[in-house]
């Protein structure tokens, strides 16, 4: 029986000098290379001993040589400029008092959109997102007494209506988000704000002198919550990287500024 950890012996071949074969080996890849490179120009073959071979175009073709100028570089192209973009869509108004369902129109259904929402009522304010499945999508804003401030609108779906809940008079504007205010072009406000980011990750110092609630969202590929509070706040929070909206949600006075 044989040890399988052992293999048996096999007398090397006779070795056989490496020149004997080159001729062989030449032969056939130059009749390779002639039938695979007829019609096209001749190709240099520079192979041991510094032998140059020189495989046959065909007739009237040039014959190309090492020794040929590299062909000359093409033009530069000039590069046509951005083009410029389109103007942007008109703000669309939605007006009414209490409770009702609005069937939107664009831009809320074609671009991302905020909203500038004002309630004038004392009781409960709530506006809901609706898909056009009819499920809920988001919410909007759910209020106690007058409101007023920007919401982000279409960034988790796409609705098709909104839910209205009110006992008073309230008033949506729907406008594109490229209308809203960029970040840190404005630091400050008062009650709920959309701004736009055009440059992250950056640290913020964020402060809050009010006594309800105190929320802040980034808005990238998906939304992060960075900030949620009851009362007076202060800290440095990170936009994570790739976000394109902040939004803060609050009744009361805020700054967030470079850190």
């Amino acid at each position: 029986m044989v040890d399988p950890g052992v293999q048996p012996y096999v007398p090397p071949a006779p070795a056989t000098p490496a020149r004997s074969r080159m001729p062989l080996f030449l032969s056939l890849a130059i009749g390779v290379l002639l039938v695979c490179c007829a019609g096209l120009p001749a190709v240099v073959l520079v192979v041991g001993d510094g032998e140059e071979t020189v495989a046959s175009a065909p007739r009237g073709a040039p014959v190309k040589r090492a020794t040929d100028p590299p062909p000359a570089a093409p033009a530069p192209t000039t590069t046509p400029p951005p083009a410029k973009p389109g103007p942007l869509p008109a703000d669309v108004t939605y007006k009414g008092r209490g409770n009702k369902v609005v069937k939107l129109k664009a831009p809320a259904t074609d671009v991302p959109t905020f909203a500038a929402i004002t309630y004038r009522g004392s009781g409960n304010f709530v506006v809901w997102s609706v898909g056009r499945d009819g499920e809920p999508l988001d919410l909007v804003v759910n209020a106690i007494g007058a409101y007023k401030g920007t919401r982000p609108f279409n960034f988790r779906g796409e609705p098709g209506t909104l839910r209205v809940e009110s006992s008073g008079s309230w008033e949506i504007v729907v406008k594109a988000l490229a209308k809203a205010p960029v970040w840190p072009a404005r630091t400050s406000g008062k009650g709920p704000a959309v701004l736009r980011v055009l440059k992250s990750p950056v640290k913020a110092k964020v402060t809050y002198k009010g006594t309800w609630n105190f929320v802040v969202n980034s808005y990238a590929e998906y939304p992060d919550l960075l900030v949620n509070k009851i009362g007076k706040y202060s800290g440095t929070i990170t936009i994570p990287a790739g976000t394109n909206v902040v939004a803060v949600d609050t009744v009361g006075s805020w700054t967030m500024k470079p850190a």
